[in-house]
């Protein structure tokens, strides 16, 4: 059985992230089809709380590591993994407006601590 990466190393190392211009920032979400701990992954985001406070705030562009489907006109789903140096997934990413990472959570989390990532320690972003 494999186990879920802690969130506790997550909170401690980006409770200090404040992110600007809300409107047009991003969540990058790095999965491969097939994979169960990305399908966990979309039970979380997809999640009804979740979603809710993430799209009042986030664009979310999904990428398959492995696709070829060109993303915002310019690379690969597969290059723009290779860009982020994404080498497992499920990988999640938050860019600011000027496509700057400002966050990353390798490996899947809980919806209780994903909603705590967003709400206690990114709370300047989102109103929770």
């Amino acid at each position: 059985m494999r186990i879920l990466f802690k969130i506790s190393f997550v909170l401690m190392t980006f409770c200090f992230i404040t992110i600007s211009n809300a409107s047009e920032s991003k969540l990058i979400y790095f999965y491969e089809s097939g994979c169960r701990w990305c399908t966990y992954m979309d039970e979380v985001i997809n999640d009804s709380s979740i979603k809710n406070i993430l799209l009042k705030n986030t664009d979310i562009i999904r990428v398959d590591v492995h696709g070829k489907g060109t993303i915002e006109g310019e690379l690969t789903e597969k290059e723009l993994a290779r860009k982020y140096r994404v080498n497992s997934v499920p990988t999640l990413i938050f860019l600011n407006t000027n496509r700057e990472e400002l966050l990353r959570v390798p490996g899947a989390i809980t919806k209780e601590d994903f909603r705590s990532l967003l709400c206690d320690n990114l709370m300047n972003f989102y109103n929770c």
